[in-house]
């Protein structure tokens, strides 16, 4: 038997199948439900028969559920033996009923196997709320979400997106005419589905606790929404400040935890009065998080109604475990009425990365001791599907639940035989930022470190492929991760380039053109905003999200240090790492990349402990390094040259001088302050005496620096020169590496005091070589008109 989330209690399987699709007749006390049947099942006259039925006739079947189905009231009986009866006290229970008959045809196909499951959920609240920041959902996402949610036996939607503004900001307003609307639409689908639309409002910006006329604003607001069939309420008085903001307020209450339970109170006694009844009542407090929780908690908790329920997000805000006995613990504080609102998998706080791996860390034993949990998704509604649909496997059966079991289930039941696709898209942006999975790159790196490249072409021709794949497969999700595909569409693009320039015979201007069009690629990739090809880790004590693992750079490298050995070079390109996010085409590799018209800007406040650090495969000489500030690093910075495993740091603004061979950098700020950043250039200079009459932003230092992704760039006219001095030693050859598309020729002349010169040679296009038996000076003068950019000169003394 195929597994379908959720998992069902029990199942017995009996003799013989039943061909379930099409259907006959349908006897049901809904019409909702035959209107869900039309969704997913074909009509004809010879097909199956399906019964669904509060009260089944059957006095013996009534005997032996009935205890079952007044205990669970979204419990259910279904039944396939020829034909189907699904049975159940309440009509979510029905519809649960129904949902699992529509994973088996999904999963199993028309005629399957007969069975009897007897059902029921763990946790009573089973959902998710839309209570993250930035772009809110659209009506559709929302309603694409009631329908998922249905599906996978979830019966709470919270609607609370924090930038709608008149959820938060403008919550004294009425929603405009248009919005209600949509809202009614939503209400009608959630009816259908069974699920319970819970209507928030944050007015904790702005509220006065101690007015009446606010608690008749926010019941005039609830009450409207009523009227379009929403009846389930909160108040959140989440991300607000800790304190009372007005005196009469500070007059009334001597704490802000004794504030919100009486402004609470007033509001949910208000609605009584105006005849809603409320079963249960939301409430998101402002100490929301972590497990020895204050006066704050135990005065709101000691104050509320009975009715009320409190929600809490864990240890941590989003946190990567809730355990049983620090919930225990928490439950006891809140007063035993408990909603978790679980952060996953929300990425408000990394709007460059995806969570869309497993749920995981959560207690079997938490339905013991808390109501339910609500999971806070992403902004990308549809790529939240299957890490919710892992949650709502949780949610039914937390006893039984696998990680990874369930998430193999998930892809299978949403993408069948193409799963392999989408969790590859899944490695590759590293799982989630809670619980990150390295993507093991090794037989890679070896191979083609050994010439051997049929692996890194598979990754890459995966990689190139990707996108293409996915917008066959999920049209809706393909727009929410567009951007995400087309990075790794180019990696894989760039990566081929690469690879086929090392696998072919080719002479070395082609080697050298191969490895120009992947770097020119790699420099594009690096300048996009989103996280792919790296796993990332948010540590919540210092709210930063950092790469963990980035094994797109580490195969780059590797057939670039492959490249270097082809053509005979001995360049120590160096690994370049940073904790740095960054805005679209502003990455920490701006600061890095000797051109003074490029700058990093921070896509986050940065601070204490934020790095960028460069290391090198073996020791390299170093000059000196310059530090060029902007925005927010006009504060203490210091610097780390690391030389025979020991570090030896500097405090620096403006150039430090080293002068030795050292294996790492790494650059730091060192202050506690959090603030928005722009770093201009960070330059290490190989200390390579050269000098120009070009002008341009690039230094031309850049020629010497080991690496072939930055450049000097210029304009080459007859009356300009670089000038540098070579080593002391005689050389043999210099080997001068240029744009494909953008070269000139030069003139080479070499001199021993910097007032004769004579012309050696020419070297022209892409790569050139040029043998010279001299010592002491080289210049380059261009022979023609025209734009240039020099990537390296490799001076070498060996034939």
């Amino acid at each position: 038997m195929e597994r379908y989330i959720p998992p069902p209690k029990k199942v017995k399987f009996i003799e013989g199948s039943t061909a379930i699709d099409p259907i006959s007749k349908v006897t049901s006390p809904s019409r909702n439900i035959r209107e869900l049947l039309k969704k997913f099942f074909r009509k004809d006259r010879t097909g199956c028969r399906i019964l669904f039925t509060y009260n089944p006739d059957d006095l013996e079947l009534e005997k032996r559920i009935s205890n079952i189905l007044e205990e669970n009231k979204e419990g259910y009986y279904l039944e396939i033996n020829g034909e189907v009866k699904i049975c159940s006290r309440t009509y979510k229970g029905l519809v649960n009923g129904l949902s699992t008959l529509i994973n088996i045809r999904r999963m199993e196909g028309g005629e399957v196997r007969n069975r009897i499951i007897v059902d029921y959920p763990s946790f009573r609240v089973r959902g998710i709320v839309e209570g993250f920041y930035y772009r809110p959902w659209s009506w559709k996402d929302r309603r694409d979400m009631i329908n998922f949610m249905g599906y996978v036996r979830m019966n709470t939607y919270i609607y609370a997106p924090k930038d709608d503004p008149y959820h938060r900001k403008k919550w004294r307003l009425p929603y405009p005419y248009e919005d209600i609307m949509e809202l009614r639409k939503l209400a009608r689908e959630a009816d259908i589905w069974g699920v319970d639309i819970v209507f928030a409002i944050s007015p904790g910006l702005s509220v006065r606790y101690s007015s009446d006329s606010e608690v008749e604003k926010i019941v005039e607001k609830l009450m409207e929404v009523r009227k379009i069939g929403i009846e389930k309420y909160a108040i959140f008085y989440d991300d607000i400040p800790p304190r009372l903001g007005y005196k009469e307020d500070a007059k009334r209450y001597r704490s802000l935890g004794e504030a919100h339970a009486d402004f609470t109170n007033r509001v949910i006694d208000r609605l009584e009065k105006s005849g809603v009844e409320i079963e249960s009542f939301l409430v998101c407090p402002t100490e929301y998080r972590g497990v020895r929780l204050g006066e704050y908690v135990s005065d709101l908790a000691s104050g509320v109604k009975g009715n009320v329920y409190l929600m809490w997000t864990g240890p941590q805000v989003c946190s990567p475990e809730i355990g049983y006995e620090e919930t225990k613990l928490v439950c006891e504080k809140m007063g035993g009425r408990v909603v978790i609102w679980d952060n996953y998998p929300v990425n408000d706080y990394a709007r460059n990365r995806l969570n869309l791996g497993p749920l995981m860390g959560r207690d079997r034993r938490l339905d013991e001791i808390v109501d339910g949990i609500t999971f806070n998704p992403m902004n990308e509604a549809h790529a939240s599907f299957i890490p919710l649909t892992t949650a709502s496997d949780y949610l039914w059966n937390p006893r039984k639940y696998n990680p990874d079991m369930s998430l193999n289930h998930a892809l299978k039941m949403f993408y069948g035989e193409e799963a392999s696709w989408f969790r590859f898209l899944m490695e590759q942006v590293g799982y989630s930022t809670l619980w990150p999975r390295e993507y093991k790159v090794g037989n890679i790196v070896r191979g083609i470190s050994r010439r051997r490249y049929k692996d890194a072409v598979e990754f890459f021709e995966r990689c190139l492929s990707l996108l293409d794949k996915i917008r066959e497969m999920d049209s809706e999700i393909f727009e929410e991760i567009e951007r995400y595909l087309h990075k790794l569409h180019l990696i894989g693009l760039g990566g081929l380039y690469g690879l086929r320039a090392l696998e072919r015979e080719y002479g070395k201007s082609a080697v050298w053109s191969g490895m120009w069009c992947m770097t020119s690629l790699w420099r594009e990739v690096r300048e996009m905003m989103e996280i792919v090809g790296a796993s990332s880790f948010h540590d919540e004590k210092i709210w930063r999200t950092i790469v963990v693992e980035n094994w797109v750079d580490r195969i780059f490298l590797e057939i670039v240090r492959s490249a270097n050995k082809k053509l005979g070079l001995n360049l120590k390109t160096p690994e370049i790492t940073s904790s740095l996010d960054h805005i679209d085409g502003s990455s920490f590799w701006r600061a890095l990349d000797g051109d003074l018209s490029t700058y990093y800007r921070s896509f986050r406040r940065v601070g204490r402990g934020d790095y960028i650090r460069v290391k090198y495969p073996s020791q390299v000489e170093i000059g000196w390094i310059s530090i060029s500030t902007g925005l927010g690093i006009t504060r203490p910075t210091r610097i780390a040259v690391k030389v025979d495993g020991s570090e030896e740091w500097s405090g620096v603004r403006g150039m430090l001088e080293i002068g030795r061979n050292v294996e790492e950098v790494l650059f730091e700020i060192d202050d506690e302050r959090r603030e928005p950043a722009v770093l201009k250039e960070l330059y290490i200079s190989r200390g390579i005496k050269a000098h120009t009459n070009i002008n341009t932003t690039t230094y031309v230092d850049n020629m010497f620096d080991q690496r072939i992704d930055t450049f000097f760039r210029g304009f080459g006219e007859r009356d300009k020169w670089i000038i540098f001095r070579t080593p002391r030693e005689r050389i043999r050859r210099i080997t001068v590496l240029q744009s494909p598309l953008r070269n000139v020729p030069f003139e080479v002349s070499v001199s021993e005091n910097l007032r004769e010169w004579s012309p050696v040679g020419v070297v022209r296009g892409a790569y050139s070589e040029l043998k010279i038996t001299s010592s002491g000076f080289l210049r380059l003068t261009p022979i023609k008109d025209g734009k240039f950019e020099i990537y390296e000169v490799v001076v070498n003394r060996n034939q």
